[in-house]
């Protein structure tokens, strides 16, 4: 990471007069900011550079700016280099340039997160440099400069941001989904000039494949196996037994849903249309749809049925198909419009209880569309988002949820006092708990955990203090352990899902809400989460501190966004079992 790449992120959240100044000192060099192409762009003397950029990092927002130095830059002061703004019609983690460029060679200098609200702005680099190659643009062409993928990695004692780019790839599915007026013939298509490198190349992306240490989606099937989604297409899964086992889909994009049916065949969904079928046999079946679909949930019917939930332009579709014929024939089960409501496989309206507007001025579509089930009950969650004062959507648009409970026969109910402020309900052990999900800009940044009691239809939230001073009259404000002098309380903040062995009794990884004391530990709950104390407990690792909510029976770690080492105790953390290692690359 370079120095002034840490020194932008540093002031995330500052005011954003102040940081003009400091602003102009984290760009590479002087930049013309250029807009994606659309049907009215004139190209002239312009050729279209098209790039896909996928966030494996694990921050927060996608990149929305890719720089390219031209060859000769230094040369005179007037020279800049063009900086292209991604298309805002791709949801997710990943991001697509297509804009129009001067003739020339160039290199790849940075990609960049970089956005702005009110007075506060965020900011991520992640450099380039000519050792990812060298492309030519000509007047009337395409230059596909193919994918790139932006990951973390430690080095030492701090993280480092790398840009890789995958070679032998290709954008021809989006450019054909989001701009399909630009003709994207193969033939005529440039791409980079060829180094000697790409096997290299390769190999690293490979290596990184392999390795996932991120993971945006467990699931834990009803045979006990756990499966860990990766990204870039890894399907890790860790059987009844403690076995450990690892699939690679052929996708880039993030792996979101997962289920298995009785026969163990499984169905995985995700970004850009990802959708893939692993029959009895292990084979794996690419049975995709289109780029510009995101398949937010999975759920099979029965041993040969299943249901795809997805969202397309802003509609929410559920597919009703046979994944293991050869040529599944998907029938569309179910749709929900804003402003309609729920319609059935012959476009009739359903009564759900949900109340439509009458009129509306605003624009607003279906962004994610998800299933969970808690207390055996399954929902269908939607996130509405509303366009913003210039009525174009962005990322930073808010979005509101709206929650329906679907019975066994696919009938769809409306509901409000079940989901209150809970953006999402979760495992956690023996337990389900609500997430009330910090926005981007709020004050905290973290999220809040609710138990639900069904008895009384309500959510009690989850503790965020520890005691420090058992067995003390409440009239105690401060004590000593081991000769230092600590608070009664003191609060912290959760780093995982924290894990529940029984309805009552749980374990959470923490670090302290103080700025400057950011050690993690360890505490437990004996009243389902209203009270905690620290646990005598040391981690495996420095990294590993991320527990896995899905096991139960022990207290499992993973060492998020560092490697995939997993290691498990069974004597609340004082002991620890290395039981899958990372394979260094």
């Amino acid at each position: 990471m370079s120095k002034y790449s840490q020194f932008c992120k540093m002031f995330f959240g500052m005011h954003l007069v102040a940081a003009a100044m400091l602003l102009t000192a984290c760009a590479p060099s002087a930049v013309n900011m250029i807009p994606p192409v659309t049907s009215q762009t004139p190209l002239n003397q312009d050729g279209v550079v098209v790039a896909r950029v996928i966030n494996a990092g694990g921050s927060a927002l996608p990149f929305n700016q890719f720089t390219i130095t031209p060859k000769g830059l230094k040369e005179s002061k007037d020279n800049k280099s063009p900086r292209l703004t991604s298309i805002t019609e791709v949801n997710g983690s990943s991001s697509l340039f297509v804009s129009a460029v001067p003739a020339g060679e160039y290199s790849v200098d940075s990609v960049r997160a970089f956005y702005v609200i009110g007075e506060y702005f965020y900011s991520l680099w992640g450099s380039g440099g000519v050792e990812l190659g060298v492309f030519n643009v000509t007047p009337g062409k395409i230059t596909d400069l193919g994918t790139f993928i932006y990951y973390r990695k430690v080095d030492g004692d701090r993280y480092s941001d790398r840009l890789i780019r995958v070679p032998q790839t290709d954008n021809r599915a989006f450019i054909q989904a989001y701009r399909p007026f630009l003709n994207y013939d193969p033939a005529g298509v440039q791409t980079w000039v060829d180094d000697g490198s790409d096997a290299d190349r390769f190999s690293t992306y490979v290596a990184l494949a392999q390795n996932p240490t991120l993971f945006s989606r467990r699931y834990l099937s009803p045979n006990g196996s756990l499966f860990l989604l990766g990204k870039l297409g890894a399907v890790l899964e860790r059987t009844p037994g403690g076995e450990w086992k690892q699939d690679m889909l052929d996708t880039n994009s993030d792996l979101n849903t997962i289920a298995q049916n009785s026969r163990g065949g499984l169905l995985v969904g995700g970004e850009q249309g990802a959708l893939f079928y692993k029959n009895a046999a292990g084979q794996w079946v690419d049975l995709s749809f289109a780029v510009d679909t995101e398949i937010g949930a999975v759920q099979w019917l029965n041993a040969d049925e299943a249901l795809v939930y997805s969202v397309h332009n802003g509609v929410a579709n559920v597919w009703r198909g046979k994944p293991a014929d050869s040529k599944p024939n998907w029938h569309k089960h179910l749709s929900y419009a804003v402003n309609q409501g729920w319609k059935d496989a012959q476009n009739q309206l359903l009564s759900t209880g949900e109340e439509q507007p009458k009129t509306t001025k605003s624009k607003a579509r279906v962004n994610n569309i998800r299933l969970e089930n808690f207390f055996g009950q399954d929902y269908v969650r939607l996130g509405v988002q509303k366009a913003g004062f210039d009525n174009q959507f962005d990322v930073l648009d808010a979005v509101d949820q709206k929650l329906f409970s679907l019975s066994p026969n696919q009938q769809l109910r409306y509901e409000t006092a079940v989901a209150d402020n809970i953006d999402r309900v979760v495992p956690a052990g023996k337990v389900s708990l609500g997430v009330d999900v910090a926005g981007f800009w709020s004050w905290t940044g973290k999220d809040a955990y609710y138990r639900y009691d069904p008895e009384t239809k309500q959510w009690t939230d989850i503790k965020t203090s520890v005691l420090n001073c058992p067995g003390t009259k409440l009239s105690v404000k401060n004590c000593k352990i081991n000769g230092k002098t600590l608070r009664r309380n003191s609060g912290f903040d959760f780093i995982s899902v924290p894990v529940f062995v029984s309805p009552l009794k749980g374990y959470a990884s923490v670090r302290p809400s103080v700025i400057g004391e950011r050690t993690p530990f360890m505490v437990t709950t004996a009243d389902g989460g209203q009270n905690w104390t620290k646990l005598e407990a040391e981690y495996p690792g420095k990294y590993c501190t991320d527990m896995v909510p899905e096991v139960s029976d022990r207290i499992m770690l993973y060492c998020g966004g560092v490697s995939g080492d997993f290691y498990e105790s069974e004597d609340e953390g004082k002991t620890w079992k290395h039981v899958r290692q990372h394979q260094m690359f």
